[in-house]
């Protein structure tokens, strides 16, 4: 699953960002998230989005490691003490940079489509 914000209110600038996403647990730790991610950053550069801003809580290596896997830096890490009362890590991803240096993500979405993303 994931959910892509076109637009940020001032709430998901300082938290949630423009992409959310998530993987079922039977299905975790097989690549698909990075997968999930690359296809997000897709629709993103089709909206002319050329940064997205991303987080994750700190607790959670693996979301933060898909980020990092695209070309995520981490920009800022805080205690969230509104909603998750936890710490967070908020990352962003140049997106051109992401999808030009992953081909490999794309050679998958062929593969298993057997058609062309746009």
């Amino acid at each position: 699953m994931i959910n892509i914000r076109l637009a940020l209110n001032e709430k998901l600038r300082r938290y949630g960002g423009h992409i959310g996403f998530s993987i079922r647990p039977t299905e975790r730790g097989k690549g698909y998230n990075k997968i999930n991610l690359y296809l997000g950053l897709k629709v993103c550069a089709r909206h002319g989005i050329g940064q997205v801003l991303l987080d994750a809580d700190l607790d959670n290596p693996a979301s933060w490691r898909t980020m990092e896997a695209l070309g995520g830096k981490r920009v800022r890490e805080y205690f969230e003490d509104q909603y998750d009362h936890c710490m967070v890590v908020d990352y962003e991803i140049d997106v051109r940079r992401a999808l030009e240096t992953h081909p490999e993500y794309e050679a998958f979405v062929l593969r298993e489509t057997g058609e062309k993303t746009e």
